[in-house]
């Protein structure tokens, strides 16, 4: 389909065009560009990059990561103006979109040597940086579906999935409301409650207390379901 390049790295398809990141072989030097799915002359979206390597699209745009350049950045399937979504203080690495975010995965490099990493997302329109999960061994790899996000910890031999809202940490559980069994603690019956959940999750929470009385015993389980 094309020939010629100076590094090409991944690349993602639409109905219509394979859209790809050419390395380059220097500082500014490589390049993001699409090329018909039955052949042709590649068309250059975006140049002057420095180590562009993985790349997701969406309806609209082509996103991709500047590995050496440290960004997360976006450029319409049509080419024109680049926009920066991450300028980070590591390596930008592997990404995934959905309808609202960009997930990307970090490295830390010490002595040419990926020594740890992170998961981070950020608005498909730019804005806060927020950290998933922190201190992976060499994350690498990405998969999204509605939830979750899938990936590789390379050098713990690991794959993992983590919430797209980042670690769920149960703070505090506050009964608001018995909907099931209010009069009384009966023998074999659950009470079921309505609850108020503070927690770190940033999207919605599910969580049950399930409490039988047995004999003059109240077992109590509880636990956060997303």
């Amino acid at each position: 389909l094309a020939s010629g390049l100076d590094g090409p790295r991944d690349l993602a398809v639409d109905d219509s065009y394979v859209y790809f990141s050419d390395y380059g072989s220097g500082t500014g030097t490589g390049s993001i560009k699409k090329v018909s799915k039955s052949g042709g002359t590649p068309t250059t979206l975006a140049s002057g990059l420095t180590a562009p390597y993985y790349i997701a699209l969406d309806e609209d745009y082509v996103y991709f990561a500047e590995y050496e350049g440290s960004y997360v950045k976006k450029v319409s399937k049509n080419g024109g103006s680049v926009t920066t979504l991450v300028i980070s203080s590591n390596h930008c690495y592997t990404l995934a979109v959905d309808e609202d975010y960009v997930y990307f995965m970090e490295h830390i490099i010490q002595d040419h040597q990926i020594v740890g990493g992170n998961v981070k997302k950020t608005p498909k329109n730019g804005g806060n940086v927020e950290i998933l999960q922190e201190n992976q061994n060499y994350p690498a790899g990405i998969e999204i579906d509605i939830d979750f996000i899938y990936y590789a910890e390379v050098n713990a031999g690991n794959i993992k999935k983590l919430s797209k809202g980042g670690d769920l940490i149960i703070q505090s559980v506050e009964p608001i409301q018995v909907i099931a069994n209010q009069k009384a603690l009966v023998k074999d019956k659950e009470t079921i409650m309505r609850i108020n959940v503070t927690s770190t999750f940033k999207g919605n929470v599910w969580a049950k207390i399930r409490i039988t009385y047995n004999f003059g015993q109240t077992y109590i389980e509880n636990g956060p379901y997303g």
